[in-house]
């Protein structure tokens, strides 16, 4: 067991949600397309079952009138007086009556605090409802894999093609708002096995002037009789980014989108052990400090996610039971003694074997997507023996040797600008 392992506290949950950075609204679990290798797809186990729900404005607006009072409470608190308010899906325009009025809502709210708003959408109706995102300075996320190929595995319910109506409503959107598309529209773009790196970024500049973020297929949650098929589609980002002939892409374009590179850096600034995360690890020695084990966020210390059935997560990228309050008839819970309770014990499950890993200084893996932790049984993927901790130190070391370049990117571009 960890001897001085720091317990999540109430005053932990109180501070992220004061200085909540990001409010993400599943507005519907519903979808126009039914892409091959979506995450809420038949490849993937761990998720509520998609019932083509819609979220009422009743739920989203408690939310948010939570939020502000507890803002309103605490006001010389806050270190983060800007938050973003999110719609996700699904795809968040089949319910666009919803965005509408949060959006309204959001702007007549009496608060000494800025709201941006931001949507990742298929673009499928984008161009019905372009004019509304550029009067009220959407960002816009627009999932898109490259040219008519790559785009083969973004299909319609009943099996056809969206490039055509995809790229053609993107385009107009690009012509009828040139500042806005220059400013607040970026893509983001997954790669599988009938795509590659090069290509996409080649297309995205041609045809937008923008390089995507780029995404590999999701590893987590595969169901066992999927895990063939998903391994045919898989195509490791990594190595595809290390292919000689993307070296001037990598080094000029995707320092940001390189897994290798955010990762390496990460352990870097772990190492130094002048970075803090919080006010308690930078007035604490490591005698009488030590993180929580895993590289999992505090509650809401990065986004709340609201799902569409009223569940309330702390990401959007995690299994949905580890849910961590509710809002249903208007009535939000959110109890942050039971949440911290809650948190506590799933640590508790978990320190044995943390306790003894090479990497619980610098773990990177988040809890809630170890394997079996909601059993009482976790197999974590990441585990390491303590002997093995000087080579991997030796080979982290390595990659900012051989890619010396990359080091200076993320020195200015990244790390100074946070």
């Amino acid at each position: 067991m960890f001897n001085n392992t720091r317990r999540i506290s109430p005053p932990d949950i109180e501070d992220a949600i004061i200085n909540l950075r990001q409010l993400v609204f599943e507005v519907t679990d519903d979808c126009n397309l039914a892409c091959k290798y979506c995450a809420f797809g038949d490849l993937y186990g761990g998720h509520d079952s998609r019932e083509s729900k819609y979220m009422s404005f009743m739920d989203a607006k408690s939310v948010i009138d939570y939020l502000v009072g507890f803002w309103k409470s605490h006001p010389a608190s806050s270190k983060n007086p800007q938050t973003y308010i999110s719609f996700y899906g699904g795809e968040p325009l089949l319910n666009f009556t919803l965005i509408k009025q949060v959006v309204e809502y959001v702007e007549s709210i009496d608060i000494k605090r800025s709201f941006q708003f931001s949507m990742t959408s298929n673009c499928i109706l984008l161009k019905r409802y372009m004019d509304f995102l550029v009067e009220h300075n959407f960002k816009l996320l627009c999932s898109l894999d490259g040219d008519k190929k790559s785009d083969a595995y973004r299909i319609n319910k009943i099996g056809s093609p969206s490039y055509d109506i995809v790229y053609g409503n993107i385009k107009l959107l690009q012509e009828k708002h040139p500042s806005y598309f220059h400013n607040n529209v970026s893509f983001n773009a997954v790669l599988h096995n009938l795509n590659n790196v090069h290509d996409i970024c080649l297309f995205f500049k041609k045809e937008f002037g923008k390089i995507p973020m780029l995404s590999a297929l999701n590893t987590v949650g595969i169901k066992e009789e999927k895990k063939t098929e998903f391994e045919r589609m898989f195509n490791n980002l990594y190595d595809e980014m290390h292919l000689p002939e993307n070296k001037e892409l990598l080094i000029n374009d995707l320092a940001f989108s390189d897994p290798g590179a955010l990762n390496e850096w990460f352990y870097i600034e772990k190492e130094l052990e002048n970075t803090f995360t919080s006010y308690l690890e930078l007035f604490n020695s490591d005698d009488d400090y030590y993180r929580c084990p895993t590289g999992t966020c505090i509650p809401f210390m990065k986004k709340m996610f609201v799902k569409v059935d009223g569940k309330i997560l702390q990401c959007e990228r995690i299994p949905h039971y580890y849910s961590l309050g509710n809002v249903n008839d208007s009535i939000v819970h959110l109890d942050v003694n039971e949440i911290c309770q809650y948190i506590n014990n799933l640590y508790d499950s978990i320190q044995d074997s943390c306790s003894a890993c090479g990497l619980k200084k610098d773990c990177t893996m988040c809890m809630f997507n170890i394997m079996d932790m909601e059993k009482g049984s976790p197999k974590c993927d990441e585990y390491m023996h303590p002997s093995n901790r000087r080579l991997y130190k030796l080979s982290r070391r390595s990659y900012f040797f051989e890619h010396p370049e990359m080091y200076r990117k993320l020195l200015e571009e990244f790390y100074f600008k946070r």
